[in-house]
């Protein structure tokens, strides 16, 4: 099982790579020319911080190490930052983009349901089941909030926002009170993601294979002790 985690991450991390790739050479029309505002936003930036994450597991899982503490919080950040990411497109975006219709169709399907949806159960179910303490939290929605604001302040001054729900063309309550309602969920779930770890039942491939107890490394049974070390015993 560790094998076949590991291979899907792997598929997972191409997969990611073919649709940025198609995004950055989309000729449609319906994608920013500048990279500057194509990197803006927030699905395209939690894709990239997933395919590090996964990189680095998949780096120390070669080496057969045990991990950074910092990777955990990394699966933590891009569980919960892409399923907020898919909430927030299937709730907001998607039906104000339906009218224009499809953009990139199967770039779309796998940046906000096949990413998400693996994520989460690539988070759930392995992986160590000790929890990550609730004062980090801002580790994993600090930058959430700091996107955020800087996609305000852009916006405040003239500049282009990535998603309509971010205009204030009807003022700024509106986006107050959606930015308030993805803080919500993105606070729940960032809960989920650090707190609840009883589903876990499969090792991560990139822990450490665990030492052999005592009675199967054949020092805790003399029986199995070789002959020649058990003469040269005191």
């Amino acid at each position: 099982m560790r094998r076949f985690i590991f291979v899907m991450r792997i598929v997972m991390m191409v997969i990611i790579i073919t649709a940025l790739v198609a995004t950055m050479t989309d000729t449609s029309g319906l994608v920013p020319d500048s990279y500057l505002d194509l990197f803006t936003y927030f699905t395209l930036q939690a894709n990239v911080a997933c395919l590090a994450v996964w990189g680095a597991l998949s780096w120390y899982a070669v080496r057969r190490e045990n991990p950074p503490r910092w990777v955990e919080y990394g699966r933590a950040f891009i569980a919960a930052n892409l399923a907020v990411v898919a909430l927030i497109y299937w709730g907001s975006v998607f039906p104000l983009g339906t009218e224009d219709g499809a953009q990139l169709a199967w770039v779309m399907a796998i940046s906000h349901v096949i990413t998400p949806l693996y994520v989460a159960a690539d988070h759930v179910f392995v992986g160590t089941r000790e929890p990550l303490p609730w004062r980090h939290v801002w580790v994993v929605s600090g930058y959430a909030t700091a996107w955020v604001g800087t996609a305000l302040v852009r916006g405040a001054l003239g500049g282009w926002v990535p998603y309509e729900y971010l205009e204030a063309d009807d003022g700024y309550g509106p986006v107050i009170a959606a930015i308030a309602l993805h803080g919500a969920a993105l606070m729940a779930l960032s809960l989920v993601a650090m707190r609840w770890r009883s589903a876990r039942r499969i090792p991560d491939p990139a822990s450490a294979p665990a030492a052999p107890p005592l009675s199967e490394s054949g020092l805790g049974d003399p029986s199995r002790v070789p002959a020649r070390q058990l003469r040269s015993s005191p």
